[in-house]
């Protein structure tokens, strides 16, 4: 897309919703400790990602921070947004935020919680896409 189109994401913010960004204790593929500093570092993401509320307790994975690395790789030129999906939030639908924030990424599991139906109900009231991998099993 960026070659045939010259689209790289500039002028969008995509938004991630996972369990957590930068609070799992991770390493990378040569056992070296993995952090949203050696990420921008690496240039696997940018300095200026909008982490809008984390969440640090144990068992989460920073998928979040994973699943971003895949979107910048893809759309380098686009703001790019964190929220925890493991605590209860409400998304601010004002016209601004609509026009700004054009896709959120939703990595929910096979069956949907009372929690991720409402967002989609508000996400989709607000005219924004979004994109989710139901259907994968979780542990």
């Amino acid at each position: 897309m960026r070659d045939r189109y010259g689209l790289d994401g500039t002028g969008i913010t995509i938004g991630i919703l996972s369990d957590s960004f930068a609070t799992a204790k991770t390493f990378d593929a040569s056992n070296n400790l993995d952090t949203y500093a050696t990420n921008i570092a690496d240039g696997y993401l940018p300095c200026n990602v909008n982490v809008l509320k984390d969440y640090a307790k144990p068992d989460t994975t920073d998928e979040g921070r994973a699943l971003l690395q895949i979107v910048h790789a893809v759309a380098p030129g686009a703001n790019l947004a964190f929220h925890t999906s493991l605590s209860n939030f409400k998304l601010r639908t004002s016209r601004q935020r609509r026009e700004t924030i054009k896709s959120i990424v939703l990595p929910f599991g096979e069956y949907l919680t009372a929690f991720e139906s409402k967002f989609l109900r508000i996400v989709n009231s607000a005219g924004l896409l979004y994109n989710s991998n139901f259907g994968c099993k979780q542990k």
